[in-house]
């Protein structure tokens, strides 16, 4: 986890996504400052080599449709800092969603 959170801080931008540390556990919840929908964020994270699960599938009812559930388990320290790579790398692509502070 702790490779996760290193890989965190370094490769997101703070103004299109937060997280916070869990209390533990392997998985992680990342929310974007997006107004991107899932089939187009699914697309881009796919050409960057990236799968991550949206947040709306594990809460009916809830609007997490724009956070990310990350799962670390199975997965070696280069691994979690590649993939993280990955998705930071697509996730500052995206547009700041209208209105939001640069």
């Amino acid at each position: 986890m702790e490779a996760a959170l290193q890989a965190l801080r370094q490769e997101m931008d703070p103004a299109r996504v937060r997280w916070e540390a869990p209390a533990g556990g392997y998985l992680l919840w990342l929310e974007l400052s997006t107004d991107a929908g899932h089939e187009e964020l699914d697309a881009l994270f796919r050409r960057h080599g990236v799968r991550v699960l949206e947040g709306s599938r594990f809460f009916a009812g809830d609007p997490h449709c724009k956070a990310l559930r990350l799962s670390i388990s199975g997965l070696d320290e280069p691994e979690i800092r590649e993939g993280i790579r990955r998705l930071g790398a697509a996730i500052r692509t995206l547009p700041l969603p209208s209105g939001a502070d640069r």
